[in-house]
Formats: C-alpha cells, structure tokens, sequence
C-alpha cells in the first residue's frame, strides 16, 4: 500500500481549478479560497489544506468531507457520482 498523497503549496482554488472548469462556473470566492497543500486523507489534513475526496478499495473519501472541513480544510475537490458533475466544495 502506497504512502497517502500530501502536497504542500500555496495557491487559490481558482487557480487549482482553472484548466477543470470553464471560466463560466468560477466562483467569486473561489479567488479567496486560499490553499495550503494537497491531501486525499482526511486524517492528514492541515489548515488550509484542499482535501481530495474520492472512492477507493477501502473507504469512499467522500464519507470523510465533515472531518475534513472540521480538521480545517478550506475546501474539497469531490469526485461526483457516476453521471453526476459537482463543482469542488468549500466549508459552509
């Protein structure tokens, strides 16, 4: 089993997403989003961090979203179910 992904950066949501989405669906808050590193597990993150959610062998990242946010993530990229599309979820 590989070491979970952790990626340390400093960036802005809608410059992470920028080649994903079309410019038409930015959010404004997106532009204050601030992002502090990468992680897809939920256990790791650390303020600032974009946690990456999705469904894996084991466990589905995405029952792990409230953890995140609450462990400080500033926002989430989310794989959607089957033919549904979701854009990348920041804390309420």
């Amino acid at each position: 089993m590989s070491a979970p992904v952790q990626a340390a950066l400093v960036s802005t949501l809608d410059t992470l997403v920028e080649q994903l989405v079309p410019a038409s669906e930015m959010k404004p808050e997106w532009k204050e989003t601030v992002v502090t590193g990468l992680t897809v597990d939920s256990r790791k993150v650390k303020q600032g961090n974009c946690f990456i959610a999705y469904p894996g062998h084991h466990s589905d990242g995405r029952d792990y979203l409230s953890a995140a946010f609450s462990a400080g993530a500033s926002c989430a990229l989310v794989e959607a179910d089957s033919a549904t599309t979701q854009a990348p979820q920041t804390p309420a």
